[in-house]
């Protein structure tokens, strides 16, 4: 519960700070783990990984190792995105918080994480 309300809490701040106004489009995806937690999160956040196969970086605004990443995405129009082990079962799930984006293009990342997202989290 406490990683969920430090990310809400930070996703609240940064929409009244930067998306005041605007509406939100989300992608998601979530997928379950094929490999240990800790090859899960390096393969989803080390050098190399998801996120650098996915080009995406940013600011990051809140680091728990194994739990979650969140972080601010320049490259989408400043949306906030979450990279989360879930802490009871065994998948992962990501999610971006984007503002002032076109839905199809939010739908294309959204299909396009789920098509590459799976396959990095299995043996």
């Amino acid at each position: 519960m406490g990683a969920g309300w430090d990310f809400e809490l930070l996703g609240l701040k940064h929409y009244l700070e930067h998306h005041r106004g605007h509406d939100r489009a989300v992608a998601t995806v979530r997928r379950g783990l094929g490999v240990a937690r800790d090859e899960a999160w390096h393969r989803l956040t080390g050098p190399g990984g998801w996120l650098d196969q996915a080009a995406i970086s940013g600011e990051v605004l809140l680091h728990a190792p194994r739990t979650q990443l969140v972080m601010t995405v320049p490259r989408f129009n400043d949306a906030i995105l979450r990279v989360e082990l879930e802490p009871i079962g065994n998948h992962a799930i990501v999610w971006l918080a984007t503002w002032g984006m076109a839905e199809d293009t939010v739908a294309g990342l959204n299909r396009e994480w789920a098509r590459t997202l799976g396959p990095v989290l299995q043996p």
